[in-house]
């Protein structure tokens, strides 16, 4: 009789040492949305703009950013790097800072906003994109200044 508690006992262990290891390798969660791979270029004033932020912003959804290269090109990373943007329309925003003084240092230093400021703020961007499943999502955004 103690070999067959002593069994069960096993079991009862052994099973919630399972349950356990699935719930660690699934998740709690729903996981995360779909993304699909965004890629682009930004231009200011007739040539690519480099070291610009760059983010999507759906609505009722995480956002995405990247950052321009010395080409102008961007890459969008949501959840992990470079795995893009959640399918759908977004609201996109570019902004490039530069400091006031280039041999400024510290962590605290003044700075200029080298994009007009309409194109930092998700409130007024006339900028927008729409990810599809389908692809392919490349962009190219211009943030020159209308005269």
């Amino acid at each position: 009789m103690s070999e067959l508690r002593l069994s069960r006992f096993r079991l009862q262990r052994a099973s919630a040492g399972l349950a356990l290891a699935l719930l660690l390798i699934v998740g709690c969660g729903r996981g995360t949305p779909l993304t699909m791979p965004v890629k682009g270029t930004v231009t200011f004033q007739g040539s690519p703009l480099a070291e610009a932020d760059v983010a999507f912003t759906p609505k009722g959804g995480r956002p995405a950013s990247g950052r321009t290269d010395a080409a102008g090109r961007f890459t969008l990373t949501t959840f992990r790097s470079n795995d893009g943007a959640m399918i759908g329309q977004h609201v996109v925003t570019v902004c490039k800072h530069v400091k006031k003084d280039p041999n400024a240092t510290g962590a605290y230093f003044d700075y200029l906003q080298v994009t007009p400021e309409k194109f930092g703020r998700p409130n007024e961007s006339p900028l927008r994109a729409d990810v599809t499943a389908s692809g392919p999502n490349v962009f190219t955004f211009d943030v020159t200044p209308q005269k």
